[in-house]
């Protein structure tokens, strides 16, 4: 093993490492002090370009929100159930999300 790498090793397992992305401003991607490796400016670039873009506030508003319906939903059926007594309705609960887990997977509408 001796004189092999990481990026030797990579190729051997068949993965391909990305290249390092160039600095969008005047600074340096990362600098070592020690033991320690520090870095700065780190993008999820995919081939040179951002997989995802838009509005982080945008995107922060509607998982709050889809928490807040996602409460709102189980304090409806929790009261439902208390007030009928129902006790099959945890059971089609969890069929439910099942279902809608693997339509998700499946990337059904």
């Amino acid at each position: 093993r001796a004189g092999r790498g990481i990026v030797s090793d990579a190729h051997a397992l068949g993965l391909t490492l990305p290249s390092v992305v160039t600095p969008l401003a005047a600074y340096v991607p990362a600098v070592r002090t020690g033991d320690y490796v520090y870095t700065a400016g780190q993008l999820p670039f995919v081939d040179g370009v951002l997989p995802a873009t838009g509005n982080p506030w945008l995107n922060l508003l509607f998982a709050v929100g889809g928490m807040l319906v996602v409460a709102v939903t189980v304090g409806v059926i929790e009261s439902v159930m208390a007030r009928l007594r129902l006790l099959i309705v945890p059971q089609l609960l969890v069929g439910a999300g099942a279902l809608a887990a693997v339509a998700f997977l499946l990337g059904l509408p």
